[in-house]
C-alpha cells in the first residue's frame, strides 16, 4: 500500500483545479436537464447535460484484476434521489425521476464518484395532477379516503321546508288512482279482432298454395337437365402431377436463402428491453447500449457505438486506441498503459491518464475531457472543433497542448505543458480560459 500514496496525492492535485460558483472545485458542473418539468403521476426519464462528469480510475498493482473505473454518480432533485442513473459521457448522464414526488421546483444536484457535488438551482419542476392537466382518479392516485367532512346519506330530519319534499296526494297533472278512462283493464282481452284487421282465413286475393312443385320447375331427382355426370377420374385436360417437385421449381440450395445474409455473430444488445442491434463481436458486453472493451494491445471502438475502454491494469493497451468513428468514448489508463496514440472523432471523449501512462499523442475533433496526473500525457495534445477541458496536474503534459481551433478551451497546467496554444485572446496565466464567453466560448 505504501507505494500507492503518490496516486492519491496526484488525484487530489487534479481534483483541486478549477471550479465555478455553483460547484465544488473540480466537481461535476450540471448545466441543464431535459425535460425540465413533468407530472408526478408517472416516472419520467431525463437527460442531464454539463461538464466535468469524470470517472475515477482505481489501479491495483497487487492484483490487476481488481483495477476498475468508478462511474457511480448520484443525482438528486432537492432531497429526492433519481433512479437508474447511467453515465454516458463526460457531458451527459441519464436517470429516471420517480413518480409521486411532491409538486414544486427543485435544485439539481450531481455527486461524482469522488464525492464532490455540482448544483443547478431551480432546474426541475414537479407538477401535480391539476397543474399537469391530469385527472387524479385517472392517474391512479390514492386519494386517501373520504374528505374530512361527512357525505350526506339521506334527507335531513324533520319535515321538508319550502317545498323541499313532495306534497301530499298525487303530483299535478297525473290522473287519480285507477285505470285510464275509456281503456279496459290490462288483464281483459279485447272483444273481436282489432280494427282494420282481416277476419280469420287466408288473405283475400291470395290463392291457396299449389300442391307439388312450382310450375315450370322440373323435379330435383337426379342431375339437372343438360348436365351429365362427370367422368370417373381427373377432369379432362388436367393430367396427374408428376412425381417430385413441380417443374421449374428446383429444390432450395443448402444454407440461407439467396440474398439473405447469415445472422450476425454476437448476442443481442442486452439493454433494458433486450432490443437493439447485435452486440459487435469485439465487445465483451453491450449492457445499456455501451460496448465494453478490455484491451491488451490496440482497441477500435465500433462505428456508431458508445465505448468504455478499460486500460486501468498496468501495462495494458500498448497499441493505438481509435475512437474516430465512435458515438462517444470513455478511456481509462493505469500505470504504464496506453503507450500509443489515442484518437477521438466528433463524438464526445473522456480520457483519464494515471501514472506513467498516455505516452503517445492525444487528438480530439469533438467535445473532449482529458485528465492527466502523476507524470502522464507525455505526447502532444490537440483539440479542435469541439469544447475542450484539460487538466494537467503536477508534471503531466510535458509536451505541448494545442487547442487554438477549439470552440472553447479550459486548460489548467501544473509544472508541465511545454507549449500552450489557446483560442485567440483566451490565454491564462497557466493555461487557457473560457472567459469572456463572448469570445472564448463560441460552442
Amino acid at each position: 500500500m505504501a507505494r500507492n500514496w503518490w496516486w492519491m496525492v496526484a488525484v487530489a492535485a487534479l481534483l483541486g483545479q478549477g471550479g465555478c460558483s455553483n460547484v465544488e472545485p473540480g466537481g461535476p458542473a450540471p448545466t441543464g436537464i431535459l425535460p425540465s418539468s413533468a407530472p408526478n403521476t408517472v416516472a419520467t426519464d431525463v437527460v442531464i447535460s454539463g461538464n466535468h462528469f469524470h470517472v475515477v480510475p482505481h489501479a491495483n498493482y497487487d492484483d490487476e484484476s481488481k483495477a476498475f473505473s468508478d462511474k457511480q454518480f448520484k443525482i438528486q432533485l432537492g432531497p429526492f434521489s433519481l433512479e437508474n442513473v447511467v453515465y454516458r459521457s463526460p457531458r451527459e448522464l441519464r436517470a429516471t425521476v420517480p413518480a409521486r414526488l411532491s409538486p414544486g421546483t427543485y435544485d439539481l444536484v450531481v455527486t461524482g464518484p469522488d464525492g464532490r457535488q455540482g448544483r443547478l438551482a431551480g432546474a426541475f419542476t414537479v407538477l401535480g395532477p391539476v397543474d399537469a392537466g391530469v385527472d387524479a382518479l385517472d392517474a391512479g392516485f390514492d386519494l386517501d379516503g373520504p374528505p374530512d367532512w361527512p357525505v350526506p346519506d339521506g334527507p335531513p330530519d324533520g319535515p321538508p321546508v319550502d317545498g323541499d319534499g313532495p306534497p301530499d296526494g298525487p303530483p299535478p297533472d297525473q290522473p287519480p288512482d285507477g285505470p285510464v278512462l275509456d281503456c279496459p283493464p290490462p288483464d281483459q282481452p279485447l272483444d273481436g279482432p282489432l280494427p282494420d284487421q282481416p277476419p280469420d282465413g287466408p288473405v283475400p286475393d291470395q290463392p291457396p298454395p299449389l300442391d307439388g312443385p312450382l310450375p315450370d320447375q322440373p323435379p330435383l331427382d337426379g342431375p339437372l337437365p343438360d348436365q351429365p355426370l362427370p367422368p370417373d377420374g381427373p377432369v379432362p385436360d388436367q393430367p396427374l402431377p408428376p412425381d417430385g417437385p413441380v417443374p421449374d421449381q428446383p429444390l432450395p440450395p443448402d444454407g440461407p436463402l439467396p440474398d439473405q445474409p447469415p445472422p450476425l455473430d454476437g448476442p443481442l444488445f442486452d439493454g433494458p428491453t433486450g432490443d437493439g442491434p447485435p452486440c459487435p463481436i469485439e465487445c465483451s458486453s453491450c449492457a445499456g447500449g455501451v460496448c465494453t472493451l478490455t484491451c491488451t494491445n490496440g482497441c477500435t471502438c465500433p462505428a456508431g457505438w458508445s465505448c468504455d475502454i478499460d486500460c486501468t491494469s498496468p501495462s495494458t493497451c500498448q497499441g493505438s486506441i481509435d475512437c474516430s468513428a465512435a458515438l462517444s468514448c470513455t478511456v481509462a489508463c493505469g500505470n504504464q498503459s496506453c503507450t500509443n496514440d489515442i484518437t477521438c472523432g466528433a463524438g464526445a471523449c473522456d480520457i483519464t491518464c494515471g501514472g506513467q501512462s498516455c505516452k503517445g499523442n492525444i487528438s480530439c475533433s469533438g467535445p473532449c475531457t482529458i485528465a492527466c496526473v502523476g507524470g502522464s500525457c507525455q505526447g502532444n495534445i490537440t483539440c479542435s472543433g469541439g469544447p475542450c477541458d484539460i487538466d494537467c496536474a503536477g508534471v503531466s503534459c510535458t509536451a505541448g497542448v494545442d487547442c487554438s481551433t477549439a470552440c472553447s478551451c479550459d486548460l489548467s497546467c501544473g509544472s508541465g505543458c511545454a507549449t500552450i496554444l489557446c483560442p485567440a485572446g483566451c490565454a491564462a496565466t497557466s493555461g487557457c480560459t473560457t472567459l469572456p464567453a463572448a469570445t472564448c466560448d463560441t460552442c
